[in-house]
């Protein structure tokens, strides 16, 4: 009898770790501080567009423009490009019809709790011409960065040297945005794809040192293309 009990006891323990071992990959939803900043995030934005009503509930990994690791439930993706942007853009153009979907006063630093954060695409939202923050500079994970027409101004910061993971930085279409040097540039050594287009570069005296640095590399690489998975 006590034999048979220890042989029952010895299956239910495997039996466990068995159960155990294959939870080890299931994702549980977002994580709780993550989904407060993207709360806050939201908070911060006037949506004339709707284009956040998704964000509700206590899985944010769910919700439009989110995407998660599907093994840690960390933040890992935020895709909130425009609509306007599918449309021929002017930010001097009469017509309301395409208006950009997100509006602030300025860009929240809500953004730096994510801090697992590798890819982030806000073009062509309105950030009332406010400055590029320099709190970009800490976000250390990100490998692709977009923020091609969304009403932002002032200098670059040297800040952005510190986004060494950087593959994609797209800073076209900005106003009255300009950098006095690309030091900051020549530190991100896996930068493939560069979009300045529109940025002042005429006070930069080491500007033609840099496109001698990196030029050549950077133009064996194909274009990054947009992200087609959201």
């Amino acid at each position: 009898m006590g034999r048979h009990r220890s042989t029952e006891m010895l299956f239910f323990l495997v039996l466990l770790c068995v159960c155990i071992s294959n939870m080890s990959g299931i994702t549980f939803g977002c994580i709780e501080k993550e989904r407060q900043a993207l709360l806050n995030l939201k908070q911060s934005f006037q949506d004339p567009s709707h284009k956040l009503s998704s964000w509700q509930g206590q899985d944010c990994c769910q919700w439009k423009g989110v995407a998660c690791n599907e093994t840690t439930g960390h933040v890992v993706k935020l895709h909130l490009r425009s609509s306007s942007m599918d449309y021929p853009f002017s930010p001097y153009s009469d017509d309301t019809t395409h208006l950009p979907d997100l509006q602030a006063n300025e860009l929240s630093s809500n953004l730096l709790e994510l801090q697992h954060l590798n890819y982030l695409d806000l073009s062509g939202n309105n950030f009332s011409y406010s400055k590029i923050p320099n709190f970009f500079g800490s976000m250390k994970n990100l490998k692709y960065l977009n923020l091609s027409h969304a009403y932002l101004g002032g200098l670059i910061s040297l800040q952005f040297a510190n986004l060494t993971s950087l593959q994609v930085l797209d800073l076209r279409g900005l106003y009255d945005v300009s950098t006095r040097t690309f030091q900051w540039a020549s530190n991100l050594l896996s930068l493939q794809y560069l979009d300045m287009n529109s940025v002042s570069c005429s006070n930069a005296s080491d500007l033609m040192q840099y496109l001698i640095f990196r030029s050549p590399s950077m133009l064996l690489v194909p274009q990054f293309q947009l992200d087609p998975s959201f």
